[in-house]
């Protein structure tokens, strides 16, 4: 069970995105305040919490200083958000945490940066079953292929074509809304066939995926999660 920590104004903007935070092995424990989060923190011992720089009482450096320079609360994941001001940058970087986002980041990549502190598959956290087909090309030969689950980061597709763990690709395809995506992706993960008669099943991770791509998929998947 992962215990996580977050002001309540960054887990509004989260919850917008979809159901992230519902997940059965997570506690969530919203607070108003860092000074909140740190007493929280004292008797949870979260695993991550994603605090404000800016707090009426205590400040993004010192909320870090007290976690940091305490042996039994210093083993946490912390990400600090900030307004992006020049000042605050400033500040940020010298609070001893392990990530620094603005406010106004994409929720989805909050999400991404708290997986990965936190261990966990992005694609476990943030994914949707689609059914489209993708073309995928190295140079060497096309390839046909039907995705089976979409995320930000890439997803999941079978092909009767052979490709390589680590192998650079490009692909293209179409949303269910109509948005035509195309996108370089790397081969991360090849799954075993059952049968021989199995098609080549392989997991991608998108490469310098476009922002407006990105946030195409991420208003499909939050759509595919919020229906019952």
């Amino acid at each position: 069970m992962k215990k996580i920590i977050i002001t309540r104004g960054i887990k509004t903007l989260i919850d917008r995105e979809g159901n992230f935070l519902n997940r059965t092995d997570f506690t969530i424990f919203p607070v108003v305040s860092n000074e909140e989060a740190l007493e929280i923190h004292r008797s949870e011992k979260a695993d991550i919490i994603i605090a404000d720089l800016d707090s009426q009482a205590l400040s993004g450096e010192l909320f870090c200083s007290a976690i940091r320079n305490n042996e039994e609360l210093c083993r946490v994941s912390l990400i600090i958000m900030h307004s992006g001001a020049a000042s605050e940058i400033q500040r940020a970087s010298r609070c001893r945490a392990n990530a620094f986002m603005e406010k106004l980041t994409d929720p989805a990549i909050l999400i991404e940066k708290a997986c990965k502190l936190m261990s966990i598959p992005v694609r476990e956290a943030y994914r949707s079953p689609i059914g489209i087909m993708v073309n995928c090309d190295n140079t060497r030969h096309p390839a046909l292929g039907y995705a089976e689950n979409i995320s930000v980061t890439g997803m999941l597709f079978d092909s009767e074509k052979s490709f390589s763990i680590g192998e650079t690709i490009s692909c293209w395809f179409v949303l269910p809304d109509s948005t035509h995506v195309s996108t370089g992706a790397e081969i991360v993960r090849i799954n075993n066939k059952v049968t021989e008669h199995d098609t080549n099943q392989y997991g991608i991770r998108f490469l310098d995926l476009n922002p407006a791509f990105r946030a195409a998929i991420s208003d499909y998947v939050r759509k595919k999660q919020r229906k019952p």
